[in-house]
């Protein structure tokens, strides 16, 4: 970050990263083609975190990188889109959703009567095909079929979190990744295993960092927000508006990830 002395520097390192995130798409895709029952997890550790990394770097298209080359562009967030859906990763296409939703939301309030129309018909083509492949996508093998077994892990997870924490409601945790020493977790599909995770940013936050620590997230939460809505205010052009929007999807879906994952 300190060697960026210009906007230049700036969008020369976003080039290169989402350059890099369509690679990894690629590579996701190449996996779950190979082999549809398989959760595709590229050069990542886990599905999880390859489908966090995309996630997040789908939002790049609206910022400035490529401006004259928009179907190039469009072609690596395809990749990029195409890559997330890849981990089958629920969490992921639900934070997806939620932030490109607030996005589009955003744009609609600042657009024109011409460009509100174009937004409409391209929301509706959007609805149809994804409506349309939804149920195919979500029938494969680890897809939809995981969501029972996944909702009741961290059930158990959850709930064991919460009791060691109100435990201990007044202080300071037992430090990142800390629960994975703290309790052999029963029940559900991780009986009898040590979890390192609590599947929740902020669970393991209030868990492993105590009440501070959850107080210190929500304080560092706001004050991207408020960066956030400070940028959108001062934005003098459609791109930099676009910029604001694509860093704000950044940052919705990584909350929402957030609520299963630790992100």
């Amino acid at each position: 970050y300190n060697v960026l002395d210009s906007e230049r520097d700036l969008l020369t390192v976003v080039r290169f990263w989402f350059l890099t995130a369509a690679v990894e798409g690629l590579l996701l895709l190449r996996d779950v083609i190979a082999e549809p029952t398989l959760r595709a997890e590229g050069t990542f550790d886990n599905p999880n975190m390859a489908s966090c990394y995309l996630g997040m770097s789908m939002f790049l298209v609206l910022l400035p990188i490529f401006p004259s080359a928009r179907m190039v562009k469009l072609a690596l967030w395809a990749a990029v889109l195409c890559g997330m859906i890849a981990t089958k990763s629920i969490s992921a296409l639900l934070a997806s959703a939620v932030a490109s939703t607030a996005v589009a939301a955003a744009y609609w309030f600042r657009a024109g009567v011409r460009m509100r129309v174009r937004l409409a018909l391209v929301a509706l083509v959007v609805l149809v095909t994804g409506g349309a492949m939804l149920g195919q996508v979500l029938g494969t093998h680890n897809f939809a079929d995981r969501l029972p077994g996944s909702a009741e892990g961290r059930n158990v997870l959850w709930k064991a979190g919460m009791e060691n924490f109100l435990a201990y409601p007044l202080g300071i945790g037992v430090g990142p990744a800390g629960f994975e020493h703290l309790q052999v977790v029963s029940g559900g599909s991780f009986e009898g295993t040590r979890r390192k995770e609590l599947h929740s940013d902020y669970l393991s936050f209030m868990a492993e960092r105590g009440i501070i620590g959850i107080t210190g997230l929500f304080f560092f939460i706001a004050v991207v927000w408020l960066m956030l809505r400070r940028s959108a205010r001062l934005a003098r052009s459609h791109d930099q508006f676009l910029a604001v929007l694509g860093l704000s999807g950044m940052f919705i879906f990584a909350l929402v990830d957030a609520v299963s994952h630790e992100v």
